[in-house]
Parts: C-alpha cells; structure tokens; sequence
C-alpha cells in the first residue's frame, strides 16, 4: 500500500523506485523456489495520500484478502494501516517510516507487528541538526526556517530539529500535505510576508517530493528565498528525488544544497543490488531515498513467510512477525543477495538465530524499537544536477 501518486495523481517517483526495488527482490527471491517452495505475489494499492483510503484498503487486505503481510510507505500511512489492521494480527513492514512516535509506541501499541528497515527519526535528526550547525554552508544563517508536513513524520522530525538548534533562532512553517495555498501560506511567512519577523536565512524542508516541488515553486519567487539573498535550503530525507530539479531555476538555486536521509548503501552486498536494479530499471537508485531499504524489506517479509511455511507453523502475520526475532546482530554476518538467499531461507526456516547485513546495512533491531540502528547518510545537490552521497555518519550520542 503506496502513495503512488498524490491526490491529483502526480506521480511520486521516490515511491515508483522503492516500487521497482519491491518487484526485483520478489523476482529474484522467485527465481530461487520462493518461500520453501511457494511463490510469492505482489499486490499494490495507490493510497494517494490519502488517510481514509489507507484505513479502507487496509481493512479490505487483512479482513477479507486474509493476506498475512502489508508493506507501507510513510510514518502516518504506517499508522492509518496499523489502525485497521492489527486485530487481524496482519505483519506491517514499511521501509520508510522513521517517525520517533513509532518507537515511543512500540512494541505495547503495535503488538510486535510493525517493522521497519530505516532507522528512527531520532538518529536523523541529530545528524541533521549537526550539518545546519556546523557546517559551512549554513554557518552564516542564525535564524533557520523548518518548513514541515503535519504528519507523524513532519512532527516527530520537527520535534528533534528545534531540540537541539537552541543557540539559533527557528521560525516554523507547517503545511498540510497537497494543500496548495496551506504550503503558500507557509512559504510566505518564511519570506517575511506573514506576521513572523525577519525572513529566514536557511530553510530546511521536511515533506515528500510532491510537497517539496510546490515549496520551491512558491519559494523561487521571494526574494528573501532566493540565493542572491543568502539563503540557503536544507532537505530532509522525503526530498531526495531528481524532480526537484524540474522546478524552473532549481538546478542555481539549489546548487551545494545538503541533506540527509538514511544511508542508501552501506551494506555490503549494495553494488550488487545497485547493478542489477540500473539493468533491470535503467535508473539508479542513488537518486532517491530507502531504495536499498526497500529492497531489504522485502526480503525480510520473504524470510519471515519462509520461518511461517516451516513444519508445524501457520503462515499468518502474527507467525512472520515472530520470525523477525530471530534477527540478531551477533555471528557471522549473511548478506541480503540472491547468492544466499537460499542459505538465509534455511536458518529463517529452522528458526535458527541470523545475523543479517541488508544492502542499506546492518539490520541490527533496536530492542523495542522494531527498527535497526544504521548509519545517515549526507547528500548535497551538484550544479549539474546529480546527487551525490558527502559521507556516511555515524549518529552521536543522545
């Protein structure tokens, strides 16, 4: 279940990447006789961002498809899903929802059924704060502006953000998601057309692609927002995706840029992934955020169907979402390829403890957390269009 598109059905690409890494891992893990034997299907639903949508297709899966695991993108499509499906005892497993209160509320609210391959929004968030703080870029810029979505995951960011960024002044801008004149509104006050005071020097946009576009259209035509003024932008993770560029005078405007997200390929077997995926796709998933963590998901949801069709199990979500347990961060180290996807399907399937490395890293579980502790990754926009990884950064201490 996917926001594939928006409410007026603008594709979103970063969800059709993360869709194409979904059908390789599917494809391959097929090619190696699926789960001990059985194949798996992909089902996809459009949400369209929308919440009450969400809730009715979830339902509609786990009550009467009677399908045992949902993959969804986003912090608030993970909860809008979980809401209607956890008396089903359905698996949840979403490669890009990294919102803190998914951490706050697990395991006692989603009942040891939601996974997550990214990690939490409270170790982006320190290393974001850290780059608008330190680094040169932004050094000049003492009062930051943080444009966010009014979801869990523009709240829970946010919330990290203004915690740590005490010695700089913050105006905040909210906006809900595909609401037109809420992002104009929130873009004018950043300029200094609403009641806020002074225009900000640097802007940090937390929001998907589709969001982020309309933000920069408005955004370019302020002067105060405009390079020749100053000011700098800043981009969170849902922003990493080449059609930010499209927006007129974006590739001036945005040169040097930076960002972060959760690190695309820190795992081992990654180029092996990144090659295939640009073979099968002609594209790189460099360009977009949790491609690799994508990919990685559906692996795991692979796995854990492998641990249910073992002798004597059910294969229902309550049973996948106990193999994932057995994941441990200790012992040798077996990589997420199609090379050992035999070898991992028969310790998942003895229930033998596995000590996973996934093509976006180690997927070291946080105890009760349900999502893994990695690196975050640093991004920065070129003049010519590309995006480039800086560095991978390991997040500091609390």
């Amino acid at each position: 279940m996917l926001p594939l598109t928006d409410s007026a059905g603008v594709r979103d690409e970063s969800e059709f990447a993360g869709l194409d890494a979904f059908t390789l891992a599917i494809e391959e893990m097929n090619d190696k006789d699926g789960a001990n034997g059985r194949s798996f299907a992909l089902y996809v639903c459009d949400t369209q961002r929308d919440g009450e949508r969400a809730k009715e297709q979830a339902e509609r899966m786990a009550n009467e498809l009677k399908l045992p695991a949902i993959i969804t993108s986003g912090s608030q499509n993970c909860i809008d899903v979980s809401s209607r499906t956890r008396s089903f005892g359905t698996m949840i497993m979403s490669p890009t929802a990294t919102s803190p209160a998914l951490v706050e509320d697990f395991p006692s609210l989603y009942e040891g059924l939601l996974w997550r391959t990214a990690p939490p929004d409270t170790l982006q968030g320190r290393v974001l704060a850290g780059l608008l703080l330190n680094d040169p870029t932004y050094a000049a810029a003492m009062r930051i502006g943080i444009v966010y979505v009014k979801d869990a995951y523009g709240e829970g960011l946010l919330e990290e953000l203004t915690r740590r960024l005490t010695s700089r002044s913050v105006v905040t801008a909210p906006f809900e998601s595909g609401n037109d004149a809420n992002i104009v509104a929130a873009v004018r006050a950043l300029a200094g057309e609403a009641p806020v005071g002074m225009p900000v020097q640097a802007t940090v946009v937390i929001g998907v692609t589709s969001d982020t576009v309309k933000i920069l259209t408005e955004a370019f035509k302020k002067a105060p927002l405009q390079r020749a003024a100053g000011h700098r932008w800043a981009f969170a993770d849902a922003s990493k995706d080449p059609t930010i560029l499209t927006v007129p005078t974006a590739m001036t405007e945005l040169a040097g840029s930076l960002g972060t997200a959760p690190a695309q390929g820190a795992g081992t077997p990654y180029p092996t992934f990144r090659d295939a995926y640009r073979l099968r796709f002609t594209a790189d998933p460099n360009d977009y955020s949790f491609t690799s963590h994508s990919y990685d998901a559906m692996y795991l949801v692979g796995l854990a169907a492998s641990y249910a069709t073992g002798t004597g199990r059910t294969l229902d979500g309550r049973t996948m979402a106990a193999a994932m347990g057995n994941i441990v961060g200790t012992g040798t180290a077996l990589n997420i390829a199609p090379g050992q996807f035999s070898v991992l399907r028969n310790a998942f399937t003895a229930g033998n403890p596995v000590n996973v490395e996934g093509n976006s890293g180690k997927l070291d579980f946080i105890p009760d957390a349900g999502a893994p502790s990695s690196l975050i990754e640093q991004w920065r926009i070129e003049p010519n269009g590309t995006f480039t990884t800086v560095m991978l950064i390991d997040p500091p201490p609390n």
